[in-house]
């Protein structure tokens, strides 16, 4: 009884904890400083051909050092820690849900020099989605977002006891100066096509200001 009472104490923590240990494995991130909201809302991105538009109302998070994205108006973000920041839901960002809830987390990392970014991205999979019980779907491919070439997986987990079913979508980039970005969206897989055009939205508005 004690066993799966600890179990369900866990279940909101599931969704972020394998981000948490690919940074404590990862040495060199900073922290991301306070995020800037103007009042003025900014124009949506064109959205890519077979992409259904969405009618979520965006806002702007600005850190002058870090990256700039776009996010839905009603979601809340925090700082989880020194490099990591999520964007979502109240009960995703506060970690109060107990079910899988839409969000997007974002992983600052300064990588090893002697890595490309092809190679540092297996590291993060292995080490994180690929290691916690999340499995791909589809092949790996290349993206090109904010002028940089990178890289897009997707990753899915069934339901399991505990845990509820999800699926991410996984870019990565990187800076000029050499800082490696993880940007993760994940909702419940049964809601996933619903919130994957906001979610394309925010991936086309990423601007990286290092």
């Amino acid at each position: 009884m004690n066993t799966v009472k600890h179990q369900r104490a866990l279940r909101p923590y599931q969704t972020l904890i394998w981000i948490i240990l690919v940074a404590t494995l990862f040495a060199g991130c900073r922290r991301i400083d306070p995020f800037v909201t103007p009042t003025a809302r900014p124009p949506l991105p064109t959205v890519e051909a077979g992409v259904t538009p969405t009618a979520t109302r965006l806002q702007q998070y600005t850190n002058e050092v870090a990256f700039e994205i776009l996010y839905p108006v009603d979601w809340q973000n925090v700082i989880v820690r020194q490099g990591i920041i999520i964007f979502g839901t109240p009960g995703a960002v506060n970690l109060t849900s107990a079910s899988v809830e839409p969000s997007m987390l974002v992983f600052r990392q300064l990588p090893d020099e002697r890595f490309s970014l092809e190679e540092e991205f297996a590291r993060f999979m292995e080490v994180g989605p690929l290691g916690s019980n999340f499995e791909l779907l589809g092949e790996q491919t290349t993206t090109e977002l904010d002028g940089r070439e990178g890289i897009r997986v997707m990753v899915q987990r069934a339901e399991q006891e505990e845990l509820d079913a999800a699926r991410s979508v996984i870019v990565a980039l990187r800076a000029d100066n050499g800082f490696n970005y993880y940007f993760v969206a994940t909702a419940p897989e049964i809601e996933f096509d619903l919130w994957l055009p906001t979610f394309e939205l925010m991936f086309l508005s990423i601007t990286i200001n290092e």
